[in-house]
């Protein structure tokens, strides 16, 4: 079954009601099968889970130390946006490994450094969180003395894996994941963290109890699909994940998941947004948002309305389709997320709050026509709310001080179609409140106007690929 790597957040919503306690059992033994024979998989690529605990392994670059493995690997499996990305408390990486089979039992071998007051026990239950044990250490380590190890020398830590036998490949599981099952944790709970079926996870562990099964590494049978996540860490979370957790709409960012820390922390996990927030393509700070070739690059006409469309959208179902109604109250070009489709995505809820009456939802309009006037103009909305203003309400010269008005990055558009969506923007930006209009007469005009655009703009000046890629323009300019 294919399962997105981020399913693996869900778990973090367990930790608001338990924190993490320090594994400390261990046995030698487990119902769990790890052993491999003469017609197994002499070696495959896997992973195993590890979670970061302050303070020795707390960050990509000391879990990647410890378990020779490189950090671009550990980042990229996990979805973590880059190796630099800092970690909460118990949040869970996958890490790949190469797994092998020694002609009796699957491992994959680490090689650590003894350092002062380490004993085989205490490094097997803390820095490696039971993904081997002692037992194991002493057998693969049989120059070491394990009560006297000398600060420095090198011992071989054998990890718990194992490789999918060809009746797991046939039902389509890449991957039999090692995971240290937790004293929280139930049969229902894991497969949903993983989207594993419970009947696939029992059949891997050999239909064991599980409830014996506390601090000890299992196998669970998954296909790993590398997803990106974003992490929020914020100190008031209450409101916003009540909010957040009723939500379901393309066009809002998904919260994956919530884990707590002992500061009094919340870390909020969302979907990752490729392109960036829409403030970087309409300000850019930098030559970052650049061609190959070194041309600045800039959302065209068809990106620009669909975006407005998808804001639109959002702030609708907002406003008419949750009970009672929900009042964003940042929209901004910094909250509004591009994915790699440029499929806009309204994020930061952290001044949202359920509307008492109707009034409360025209500053949320109010913001929107901001936008729509800085999508139109690349200028920031209180210099282009002024200039606008002026150029609608005098005729002489109208489309041409509109044209001198509009964002120069924005080579075509059908100019009627962008003087009716600066007159959107006008009635939105409107200062009496009542004058705004609802959210549901903007959705309509917009899709009109982008049904119009397609019909006139898009089928006249190209083959048919009018605007569906960013504009690249070129910093030399016509005589």
């Amino acid at each position: 079954m294919g399962v997105p790597l981020v399913s693996l957040f869900y778990s973090f919503f367990i930790f608001l009601i338990l924190s993490s306690s320090n594994i400390t059992a261990q046995t030698s033994s487990t119902d769990t099968d790890f052993s491999c024979s003469l017609n197994s998989s002499l070696s495959c690529d896997t992973y195993v889970t590890y979670r970061a605990r302050p303070p020795n392994y707390f960050d990509v670059g000391s879990i990647s130390d410890l378990l020779e493995v490189s950090r671009l690997s550990i980042a990229k499996a996990t979805g973590l946006a880059s190796e630099d990305t800092e970690l909460f408390p118990d949040q869970l990486l996958l890490v790949p490994v190469k797994c092998y089979c020694n002609g009796s039992h699957y491992f994959s071998n680490v090689t650590y450094q003894i350092k002062k007051g380490d004993s085989f026990y205490s490094v097997s239950i803390g820095a490696f969180e039971n993904l081997t044990n002692y037992h194991l250490m002493q057998d693969m380590n049989p120059a070491l003395d394990p009560t006297n190890l000398t600060v420095g020398e090198e011992a071989v830590f054998p990890l718990f894996c194992k490789c999918p036998a060809r009746s797991d490949l046939e039902k389509g599981l890449q991957y039999l994941v090692t995971y240290v099952w937790q004293p929280w944790d139930g049969i229902l709970t894991v497969s949903n963290m993983f989207g594993a079926s419970a009947g696939d996870i029992l059949a891997a562990n050999n239909c064991r109890n599980f409830t014996a099964a506390i601090c000890l590494p299992v196998l669970i049978p998954a296909t790993i699909n590398d997803q990106v996540v974003a992490v929020k860490k914020t100190k008031q979370a209450s409101e916003e994940l009540a909010i957040l957790q009723k939500l379901n709409h393309g066009n809002l960012v998904k919260l994956m998941g919530v884990s707590s820390d002992d500061h009094g922390n919340f870390f909020l996990v969302y979907e990752y947004a490729e392109s960036g927030s829409l403030d970087q393509w309409l300000f850019p700070r930098s030559s970052s948002i650049s061609s190959s070739s070194g041309s600045e690059v800039s959302l065209g006409w068809s990106q620009r309305l669909h975006i407005a469309l998808d804001v639109a959208n959002a702030l609708q179902y907002l406003h008419e389709h949750t009970q009672p109604s929900i009042v964003h109250g940042d929209i901004r070009t910094c909250s509004i997320l591009l994915d790699s489709r440029f499929k806009a995505k309204i994020a930061s809820f952290s001044t949202a709050k359920h509307a008492t009456n109707s009034m409360m939802l025209k500053g949320d309009v109010f913001a929107f026509g901001l936008v729509l006037l800085e999508l139109l103009s690349g200028k920031k909305a209180v210099e282009a709310k002024d200039e606008i203003e002026g150029i609608l309400e005098v005729e002489d010269n109208r489309e041409e001080k509109f044209r001198r008005w509009m964002d120069p990055k924005l080579r075509f558009y059908p100019v009627d179609d962008a003087l009716n969506l600066a007159a959107v923007a006008k009635v939105c930006t409107s200062e009496k409140s009542a004058e705004r209009p609802r959210m549901t007469d903007i959705v309509f005009n917009l899709c009109f106007l982008t049904q119009s655009s397609f019909e006139v703009y898009g089928k006249s000046w190209t083959s048919g690929e009018a605007d569906e890629i960013v504009q690249i323009v070129s910093p030399v300019i016509a005589r």
